[in-house]
């Protein structure tokens, strides 16, 4: 029995010996495969993700998914910031093929008519510290802190401003981050400002906030590719479901219509909002978005200080680069009202109804505004009310599942606003 036993484990030991090299060769090629596809093979993979499979990258490196662009590494690019409507967010955004790569906002019409990489970091429901400082301060500083995936300066950034609510976001944010917080008298004092956005804004960002504890590991995109790719079919598989979420904030930002302002009673005379296309009269939802008519003067004055902060910030972030701002009107403001009336959406538990002749003054106050505040930046200024007005004569530029934003073709035209500008061409 123990001659018998010993044979055994010789037999045993022998098989083994013989399996090691070849156990240790498929350990060696599967490890070269990983090192292959992690530094050759997925860098070039990203550019040609859908976008149900973008979002299985980790977030920083989405950019390199977007097919705005035709580098893997975007060159002489331009930079488009802002909120929702710097995404691309709208009916066609809702209802697309997640199978597809095809972008949908303005910076695909952009491409396509320029050939130039045009890449997006808008931020949905972000007012000027999100959208224009906290989201590219941190994308950027963890970007350049990787081997692969360092991001160069962009030639031009397109800063988004929307009249729909920035404004609004503005003085959300002060009310968050700022109030009881920081000294109040020292608000309008640019250098205490810009102390604010450093230790409020761009070091509370959250991928900002894994800059600062970067290891070697962020570098492994496609590991971390992998591990999310499994975690999900391993739900889909075990059909565990995901506890629902805090619901997210509405698609245009801001603070939806509240309970308060709920309670407002329309006027006698109300019959819903109505525009006029072409030659016939058309009602739109209740509560779209319009320019910011429930702020008092001095809180609109306030909340285009916060966006001159931001431009401030931006200019020194991006030494060297052109930046112009783009000022895209509200869904209200942009067609011909034929109503006395309108229903615009609700911030800060005021009224959502207002007399439909204060519209367009309101527009264009904070236009003058926000000009202003850009020109005493040094940056540009292009105001595309005039060509999506023009197009918004005839036909309906938002719509369909979404009023809050674009449609392809409204987006279409914001780009054809936007080309004229010196620099967009090459």
């Amino acid at each position: 029995m123990t001659a018998g036993r010993s044979a055994q484990r010789a037999g045993w030991k022998g098989k083994l010996r013989e399996l090691a090299p070849k156990f240790a060769l498929s350990l060696g090629s599967l490890f070269f495969a990983y090192v292959a596809c992690e530094l050759a093979v997925f860098p070039v993979a990203l550019s040609y993700f859908s976008y149900k499979l973008q979002w299985r990258v980790d977030l920083p490196f989405l950019v390199f998914t977007q097919s705005t662009k035709r580098h893997r590494i975007p060159k002489d690019y331009v930079l488009i910031l802002g909120d929702s409507y710097a995404v691309g967010l709208g009916n066609d955004w809702d209802n697309m093929n997640r199978w597809t790569r095809r972008a949908i906002g303005s910076q695909a019409a952009l491409h396509a008519k320029t050939g130039r990489d045009i890449i997006t970091m808008g931020h949905a429901g972000a007012g000027s510290l999100g959208g224009l400082i906290g989201d590219p301060a941190g994308k950027f500083a963890f970007l350049n802190r990787t081997v692969l995936y360092k991001l160069p300066q962009p030639n031009l950034v397109l800063a988004y401003f929307y009249e729909g609510n920035d404004l609004d976001n503005n003085i959300r944010d002060l009310a968050s981050r700022y109030t009881g917080k920081y000294d109040s008298a020292r608000l309008k004092d640019p250098e205490y400002f810009k102390r604010f956005i450093r230790e409020a804004v761009v070091e509370q960002d959250e991928t900002y906030k894994r800059t600062r504890r970067f290891h070697l590991d962020q570098n492994l995109v496609f590991w971390k590719f992998c591990k999310s790719s499994f975690r999900k079919l391993w739900e889909v598989l075990s059909r565990v479901v995901p506890e629902a979420s805090a619901a997210a904030p509405s698609a245009g930002g801001g603070r939806p219509l509240s309970t308060a302002a709920s309670g407002y009673l329309a006027p006698a005379s109300f019959k819903g909002t109505h525009i006029r296309l072409g030659s016939r009269t058309l009602p739109v939802p209740d509560r779209l978005q319009g320019p910011s008519l429930e702020l008092t003067p001095e809180e609109a004055d306030l909340a285009v200080y916060v966006f001159e902060q931001a431009l401030s910030w931006l200019k020194d972030f991006f030494p060297g680069t052109k930046i112009i701002v783009v000022y895209i009107p509200s869904p209200i403001s942009t067609y011909e009202l034929a109503s006395d009336w309108v229903s615009v959406e609700a911030y800060h538990e005021r009224a959502p109804y207002h007399e439909a002749r204060k519209v367009g003054p309101a527009s264009d106050r904070i236009a003058g505004k926000i000009e202003g505040a850009a020109l005493r930046q040094g940056c540009g200024f292009v105001d595309t009310r005039p060509v999506m007005r023009s197009a918004a004569k005839t036909e309906l530029l938002h719509g369909g599942s979404d009023w809050m934003h674009l449609t392809r073709k409204g987006y279409s035209v914001l780009a054809e606003a936007i080309l004229p500008i010196d620099g967009v061409r090459r």
